[in-house]
């Protein structure tokens, strides 16, 4: 992919520099995205049923049941015909292409003082040819016997969700299904078809203030700060299933609202179902400076705005209600909607640097992590209720708006290291 960067330094001490950057990159299509029509792409299983008849805690083949009343489940496994893989129910489209990312950036850096930069840099990227369709919200979208592909003429409004967010904030969401036509023709889709989604893409635009003093006369400072918007941009032809939907990929947290913020699912480990990332402006500060004696006293500062909360309700449309029988997450919220409340923290450090050989040192050092103790909640259930379309009755979750984490409290660390 091209990229191409420019440098220039100006000024009788060349101390003011501007640079200049155009790139082009393309994501590696991982093998998950690639083997979804294989169906021995994962491992081929079947759970029996067993009694142990000895008692000894360990399972015999003997002891098996392999009759067809023993048989609990398989996956990627057909006992009535083992070494049959089955049609596979899922498919690539011949097309794919790996997604693409340009970007642009642009800034100037200017010494002030000695050992002192202040900088400024503007970024844009646009992100295209997103997967879409495999382990997505619109998963639903093909059928592997005649090939069918749905789009969303296929589907059709069965509900609107009203109501007020924890937050005071009103909302009127459509929910869709498969239309009944589709569902009498080829009924549910059970498979997905992998496409780079058409009529979708993602802009990036961010401003970044640096400043930097390098360890000079005893002190030594880092500081940033960004202000950046992160918007989807959906087309006709953008969705499919057209119904705003809460999603964990890397596409965005609604699915279906033009020039909506871009809110990404965290997938981090531990629980993290209720953390969505954007913040549209951040700041850290960290300095530390020299003082008598060995002593060392540094502070970090950091602060970003609250991210978003992204109400939603499941809905649910029963085959016997004439519907799809899909259960689909809505989130009744734009991604800008409801955010909690801004983060601030503050870190300080007090350490004091002992000679214990020509080469050797030995540093005792106190930290104290969220110094002002703060209890922001970084996260609640945001799962209001239930709505059913075969009763038209919604049912709230009776944990609904509970807090499920908040920053980590007051911590005091001390801690003894020596260097050699």
């Amino acid at each position: 992919e091209p990229r191409f960067g420019l440098t220039y330094a100006f000024g009788d001490n060349r101390n003011t520099i501007l640079k200049a950057s155009y790139a082009q990159y393309a994501e590696a299509l991982g093998t998950g995205t690639v083997s979804i029509p294989n169906n021995s792409a994962g491992a081929a299983y079947g759970y029996y049923a067993w009694t142990d008849t000895n008692h000894d805690n360990l399972v015999q083949p003997d002891e098996v049941d392999t009759s067809a009343a023993g048989l609990q489940y398989t996956r990627n496994y057909n006992p009535d015909n083992p070494g049959d893989p089955g049609t596979p129910s899922n498919n690539v489209s011949p097309g794919l292409q790996a997604p693409k990312t340009w970007e642009i950036i642009a800034g100037v850096e200017h010494e002030l003082l000695p050992a002192f930069a202040l900088g400024f840099n503007y970024t844009y990227r646009k992100f295209t040819g997103i997967l879409y369709g495999a382990s997505t919200l619109n998963g639903h979208t093909y059928d592997p016997n005649t090939g069918a592909v749905l789009t969303s003429a296929n589907y059709a409004q069965y509900a609107l969700l009203t109501g007020t967010t924890p937050n005071g904030t009103s909302f009127s969401e459509p929910v869709y299904t498969i239309d009944p036509a589709t569902l009498a023709t080829i009924g549910v889709p059970a498979g997905y078809l992998s496409v780079n989604r058409p009529d979708y893409d993602q802009t990036y635009s961010g401003f970044e203030f640096t400043a930097t003093k390098r360890l000079a006369n005893h002190w030594m400072l880092r500081a940033n700060f960004t202000y950046n918007t992160n918007r989807q941009h959906v087309g006709d032809n953008g969705c499919i299933d057209p119904t705003n939907l809460l999603t964990t990929t890397t596409v965005n947290a609604q699915s279906c609202r033009d020039n909506d913020l871009v809110a990404i699912m965290s997938t981090g480990s531990g629980s993290k179902g209720s953390v969505f990332l954007n913040s549209r402006w951040q700041f850290n500060v960290t300095g530390m400076y020299q003082l008598p004696l060995g002593f060392n006293l540094a502070a970090n500062v950091y602060g970003r705005q609250g991210y978003p909360i992204n109400w939603y309700i499941t809905s649910v449309d029963p085959k016997a209600n004439g519907g799809d029988g899909l259960s689909r997450n809505v989130v009744v919220s734009p991604a800008d909607g409801d955010r909690y409340s801004s983060v601030f923290d503050v870190d300080l450090r007090l350490e004091k640097v002992m000679l214990i050989t020509q080469t050797a040192t030995l540093t005792v050092s106190a930290d104290c992590f969220n110094v002002t103790n703060e209890n922001t909640v970084l996260q609640r259930q945001n799962k209001l209720g239930s709505y059913a379309a075969d009763t038209g009755t919604f049912t709230p979750l009776g944990s609904a708006n509970t807090i499920r984490e908040i920053i980590s409290p007051r911590i005091f660390r001390f801690g003894v290291r020596v260097a050699f």
